[in-house]
C-alpha cells in the first residue's frame, strides 16, 4: 500500500511544525489504564446502589409512594 503524505495510515499530509507524529508512550496507556479502571469502579459501585434501590428496597418505597397518594382532609 502506497503511504499518502508521506506517513503510513493518515489522510492528512504532514505537519511542517511536528517532528515525529503522536505515539501512544507506555506512561500514557497506564495513565488511560488507571482512568478506565477508575470509571469501571465508579459506574460499577453506581450501578450497584441503583439495583439495590430498584430492586431491594423497591418494595418498601412503592409502599410509601401508594400511602402518599391520596390523602383525606377533613373540612
Amino acid at each position: 500500500m502506497a503511504s499518502v503524505g508521506g506517513t503510513r495510515g493518515t489522510f492528512l499530509p504532514p505537519d511542517p511544525r511536528v517532528d515525529e507524529p503522536f505515539r501512544l508512550t507506555p506512561q500514557a496507556a497506564l495513565r488511560v489504564a488507571i482512568l478506565g479502571g477508575i470509571a469501571l469502579v465508579v459506574f460499577g459501585a453506581l450501578f450497584l446502589r441503583l439495583w439495590a434501590l430498584e430492586v431491594l428496597s423497591g418494595q418498601q418505597y412503592l409502599r410509601v409512594a401508594q400511602n402518599n397518594q391520596l390523602r383525606s382532609v377533613r373540612l
